[in-house]
């Protein structure tokens, strides 16, 4: 009787220290989002990951959502040489989605390097930002259904239910989109989606890099554990932290 009663105390306080542990590290508890980590975040000023204070060096799991506050950056660096930083008010999710890194852009604005193994492709509205080769550079921004996308360096393909966009190395596309709702029969000239887009361009713009605007982002990307600052003109010379 004794050391039925002992075992039972034992599960008891395994269970215990299980949910202090989830309740004061939910972090910790999130990791269910994706086995193994896609890379470590760096926080200048107030950000979340997963709802809660992001802390600089943390990894960023598959499926884990970074969240900036006003005045607020976050960057996240990850293995395989793909960057990403996002501005003020921006809300993302980090997908390793089989050959690719997606990332679904709530809102705000981000600036990103497609690294030289697995490309990012940002979703936004319902449509898809596909970079065309590896090392490019590249800002999007989201604001109600006005979509801008900037490409740096390298060029890029805006994926929709009505078609593709090209996107030049040094132009900005500005677009008025419009996300479709689950069953609407709206679709491309062809009569059938493109893709996994979910989302149709009713009009774009393409100028300059610059003379639109741009992302308006004019941030720096910098490797989180090396400090390397990268931009258009010297992205990959910085060596990997990893």
């Amino acid at each position: 009787m004794k050391r039925r009663a002992g075992y039972a105390f034992d599960v008891a306080r395994v269970a215990v220290v299980a949910c202090v542990l989830a309740g004061s590290s939910p972090q910790l508890a999130a990791l269910g989002h994706g086995a193994i980590a896609l890379g470590q975040i760096s926080v200048k000023g107030e950000a979340t990951l997963n709802g809660v204070d992001a802390i600089g060096g943390a990894s960023v799991f598959s499926g884990d959502r970074v969240t900036t506050r006003k005045g607020a950056t976050a960057s996240v660096s990850m293995k395989d040489g793909d960057e990403l930083v996002l501005g003020e008010l921006t809300s993302v999710e980090v997908v390793d989605a089989q050959g690719e890194i997606a990332v679904p852009l709530g809102g705000g604005q981000l600036e990103y390097i497609s690294g030289p193994e697995l490309p990012i492709v940002v979703r936004a509205g319902g449509t898809e930002i596909v970079p065309q080769g590896r090392g490019g550079v590249y800002a999007v921004a989201l604001q109600g259904d006005t979509l801008r996308v900037t490409a740096h360096k390298g060029s890029a393909k805006l994926e929709s239910v009505n078609g593709r966009v090209q996107i030049a190395e040094g132009k900005t596309l500005v677009a008025t989109i419009e996300k479709l709702q689950q069953g609407d029969g709206k679709s491309g000239e062809s009569g059938s989606n493109t893709g996994r887009s979910k989302g149709r361009v009713v009009e774009y713009v393409i100028t300059a890099a610059g003379v639109a605007g741009g992302a308006g982002l004019a941030l720096a990307l910098v490797r989180a554990n090396s400090g390397c600052a990268v931009s258009p003109s010297n992205v990959g010379d910085c060596a990997s932290p990893h």
